[in-house]
């Protein structure tokens, strides 16, 4: 009888104020989920063409894409007194085939040949370096950005690099100079129908 007399009664205040409550928070919950589904896919298509390379969650030289498509753009020239070794003129270029070899040794195809080292401090990124002198004194340091892939998890994106003239053997700050910036996009296979 008392259970009968409870659910014929009036609402109660208490529970009229919490289904209130729990209805709003339903109604706020409903429009943040479709506002940052909204920007999410958005920002999904914005960004259909970024350069995506299969690749371990864990960033490492085994399981790194190795065929590219490399493309550079030179702000300055480098000084031809600074190079000593047989190389040919480091000029901007598109679309030159670069292979990342397994022994970490790269080659840009005109006499440029260096390394390339996967660096994972406070962000991770891609970092290249070629010798301009046989003594090693000065180089040109490549470094981008890499971030994970947007729709696998397994992805990188490459973003845009720079390119530094170091002198003296080190990369600081005060003995790196900007000299131009590159890019590159993994070398995919023809189309099976064209």
């Amino acid at each position: 009888d008392h259970l009968q007399e409870v659910a014929a009664g009036p609402p109660r205040p208490e529970a009229m104020l919490f289904c209130r409550r729990a209805l709003v928070l339903a109604l706020f919950s409903t429009l943040v989920a479709s506002t940052s589904a909204a920007s999410s896919n958005a920002a999904r298509r914005a960004s259909f063409g970024r350069r995506l390379a299969a690749l371990n969650p864990s960033i490492d030289h085994r399981t790194f894409a190795r065929n590219w498509l490399f493309r550079r753009q030179m702000d300055e020239e480098v000084p031809e007194e600074i190079i000593n070794k047989r190389i040919g003129p480091i000029t901007s270029c598109a679309g030159r085939k670069v292979q990342l070899n397994d022994d970490l040794t790269v080659d840009l195809g005109n006499g440029e040949k260096g390394i390339w080292n996967f660096k994972n401090k406070d962000k991770t990124y891609l970092e290249m370096e070629f010798d301009l002198r046989e003594d090693e004194s000065s180089y040109l340091l490549y470094q981008v950005d890499l971030s994970p892939g947007i729709y696998n998890a397994n992805g990188v994106v490459i973003g845009e690099g720079s390119i530094y003239l170091v002198k003296n053997h080190l990369p600081f700050d005060w003995n790196k100079k900007l000299i131009g910036k590159f890019g590159m996009e993994l070398e995919m296979p023809p189309p099976i129908i064209q």
